[in-house]
């Protein structure tokens, strides 16, 4: 037999009344009766459902709600809003690494960037040291950025450093615009 989906409140229900009373027959026949007032969330449940799910086991259903991360069937992230519709249905709550990632992505594309696409002129700060540096040049193929005076891989200044300014947010005049 499989195990039932029922909700947070319901599983809560279950599970204080399997505690304080030890005895699981006892809310059946209070269900059965319409005499369970004291858990009004598991009258919703029909009998055969309720007896699964103290006797075979009950996985609780997520419950989603507006501002958390989710993740899509396709693997979209996204944040969930008031203003969104969404089927909730083959949804899941995003990890925390998805949701840095889809952060990241999202300020490299409010800039017109693909994630690391650093531009000549792009101000960085060494994560350990604190040095910050202008990129001098980039050459795509393969990967290599100059910075100071230095050719670095893309993956080294990906570990290394941070944006703190694209060039277009520069306010020192160095950029063309």
């Amino acid at each position: 037999m499989e195990k039932v989906k029922i909700n947070q409140e319901q599983a809560e229900a279950i599970r204080e009344w399997k505690y304080h009373t030890g005895y699981p027959g006892r809310l059946l026949e209070l269900r059965a009766q319409y005499l369970l007032t004291s858990s009004k969330c598991l009258q919703s449940l029909s009998l055969d459902k309720l007896a699964r799910a103290i006797y075979v086991g009950y996985e609780v259903e997520e419950e989603f709600k507006e501002n958390d991360w989710v993740v899509n069937l396709l693997g979209t992230v996204f944040e969930l809003s008031e203003f969104q519709p969404v089927l909730l249905w083959g949804i899941r709550h995003a990890t925390e690494h998805e949701i840095a990632e889809e952060k990241e992505r999202r300020r490299w594309s409010s800039h017109g960037r693909e994630v690391w696409e650093l531009e000549t002129e792009d101000i960085l700060i060494h994560k350990e040291y604190g040095e910050i540096v202008s990129v001098k040049d980039v050459v795509w193929n393969p990967e290599r950025i100059l910075i100071v005076d230095e050719w670095l891989r893309k993956e080294e200044i990906k570990d290394d450093f941070k944006v703190i300014c694209f060039k277009e947010n520069r306010l020192d005049g160095d950029n063309d615009e």
